[in-house]
């Protein structure tokens, strides 16, 4: 059994993730000079991500180019075909 590569879904949860903290930053632009406001942030999307315990596989560590980023990057075994 394969599993099905969600690159659209892992789109658009990042589009929505972006969305939510441009609203966010706008959010403390808007109150910056409100007395007692204190400025918000959101958990960035590569912590989001490895919330999922999903990670990227690639056939050689080159081909995706996350050395030094953090995400996690595992090797893909050939399937049988």
């Amino acid at each position: 059994m394969t599993t099905g590569v969600y690159l659209f879904d892992l789109a658009s949860q990042h589009a929505r993730f972006l969305a939510t903290r441009q609203a966010t930053i706008a959010g403390n632009v808007a109150n910056a000079n409100t007395p007692g406001y204190k400025a918000r942030d959101v958990m960035p999307f590569a912590q989001v991500l490895a919330r999922t315990g999903l990670d990227m596989a690639s056939t050689a560590t080159s081909h995706l180019g996350t050395q030094g980023t953090g995400i996690p990057v595992r090797e893909a075994k050939p399937t049988e075909t």
